[in-house]
């Protein structure tokens, strides 16, 4: 009970929570998260072979993620994925003494605490074969709740349709969970053109746009899948000679980026993703912001500037406007790689252009944080946004062409920002990027080491049924 009441706290925002209860958020979290506590501990957690005792802790861990840092949680995790695994529930021959209904339960429990483990080492930069097909526990059903009875001796037919099952569903029918081999880049292409056609005529073609719940599938799979395209982008010119990417194939990976944004934008901005937000929250579209500001830095002018910026202001509207002060490492980072690349573009254009260039909404919020920065914490502006020194990280945007490790998840960012996702893949596909080498945009090798490809650590013969 107390696990429930810890994530339907997640789904309120602040003002709702006081007009509801009368009492802040943060107040409330707290107090439920140590009822939960203590109903975890009198249930004997680490000693339960209870399947509700389980999905208790996943819940309360799922309630805890955004104030906790993402390698603390990843410990956390493992004890819940140990606790399953002694349960059996990864295997599927232990569900034969199961009803329908109760292998249901676990199925979707089994899932959900490897995918939840799988993103959260994402974030932490740290290995994890939670997907590694080392167990054959099968894709929950995509049906209704109110199809599963208890008294049911066998499962119900799996729908064609949308259900309420469909965003997690699609989840984790993706196939590009289950290869593990190493495939060329034409195939990777191929397969995800072949991907987006089966989800649009079997599923999106009837979702219901109204829908709060299709609406949020429909956006976040659109975004998942430009993601991915943007990662294949990167693949494909890695694995090519030596030489350097013409513009249309630079404007193939913005138009990904561009997309990317703009379907987090849609989310970011919709109504009707309310109840869904926390989810929205934990990916943070940051590939796509250093992917576009690397390309802005050495292309100021191309005809696709004005949208990137238009686009990456919008975005920044509604996830970064009202960054908390406990957000200022990750802001440091990202203050510096925005506005070297508006001073990029305004050396080029203040020139030949009077009045000089309108700064986009962005680069004047951005500006003003390091300015507040430093007056609140006596920074030198340059040692924030200077072109020379090291910065406070002692980070350059040009170091971004390097191999650098950073917790692009660092805990306490606030919602929408970079603490709620950072760069790494969702779960909705993986690609293969084993063999990656240098990529014209200088964000690739910075991307790489913030994410953990668990398909690069997982291989072995077999694949995840």
């Amino acid at each position: 009970m107390f696990s429930i009441y810890c994530v339907s706290l997640a789904t309120l925002s602040d003002e709702q929570c006081n007009a509801l209860l009368g009492t802040a958020k943060t107040e409330l979290s707290s107090g439920y998260q140590f009822a939960c506590q203590q109903a975890l501990r009198s249930c004997g957690i680490l000693r339960s072979s209870d399947r509700e005792s389980l999905t208790a802790l996943y819940l309360y861990l799922v309630s805890i993620r955004p104030e906790t840092d993402p390698a603390s949680l990843s410990s956390l995790l493992s004890i819940a994925i140990r606790i399953a695994q002694r349960m059996g529930i990864h295997d599927e021959s232990t569900y034969a003494r199961c009803s329908a209904l109760e292998a249901e339960l676990r199925r979707r429990l089994w899932w959900s605490l490897v995918v939840f483990d799988n993103r959260i080492c994402e974030m932490s930069d740290s290995k994890t074969a939670s997907l590694a097909p080392t167990w054959d526990c099968k894709v929950p059903l995509n049906v209704n709740d109110f199809e599963l009875q208890p008294e049911m001796k066998s499962p119900p037919a799996t729908n064609t349709r949308p259900t309420e099952m469909l965003a997690f569903h699609l989840n984790l029918t993706n196939p590009s969970l289950t290869a593990i081999a190493p495939r060329r880049p034409s195939d990777e292409a191929n397969r995800l053109v072949a991907l987006e056609r089966t989800l649009q005529e079997k599923y999106l073609a009837f979702s219901n746009p109204e829908n709060a719940l299709h609406f949020m599938t429909l956006w976040t799979l659109r975004g998942s899948l430009a993601k991915n395209r943007l990662l294949q982008h990167y693949y494909a010119q890695s694995s090519n000679t030596p030489v350097p990417p013409t513009d249309a194939q630079r404007n193939t990976g913005i138009a990904h980026a561009l997309r990317m944004l703009e379907c987090d934008t849609t989310l970011m901005t919709s109504s009707l993703t309310q109840p869904y937000r926390w989810l929205v929250y934990f990916h943070f579209p940051f590939p796509a912001y250093l992917h576009l500001l690397q390309d802005l830095r050495k292309r100021p002018v191309e005809p696709h500037a004005a949208r990137a910026w238009a686009a990456m202001s919008d975005n920044y509207a509604v996830r970064m406007m009202d960054a908390k002060q406990h957000d200022r490492p990750f802001f440091v980072v990202f203050a510096r790689v925005v506005l070297q690349a508006w001073e990029a573009r305004e050396k080029v254009v203040a020139p030949c252009e009077t009045p000089p260039p309108v700064p986009p909404r962005m680069v004047v919020d951005t500006r003003d944080k390091v300015m507040q920065m430093k007056t609140s914490f006596g920074l030198d502006t340059a040692a924030v946004a200077g072109p020379s020194g090291g910065g406070l990280l002692g980070v350059h945007a040009d170091d971004l062409d390097m191999p650098m490790q950073m917790d692009c998840a660092a805990p306490g960012l606030a919602d929408g920002a970079g603490g709620h996702g950072a760069t790494g893949l969702d779960p909705w596909g993986y690609l293969d990027m084993s063999g990656l080498g240098a990529v014209d945009v200088g964000a690739n090798q910075f991307l790489l080491n913030c994410m953990e490809w668990n398909a690069l650590h997982a291989r072995g013969g077999g694949v995840v049924a």
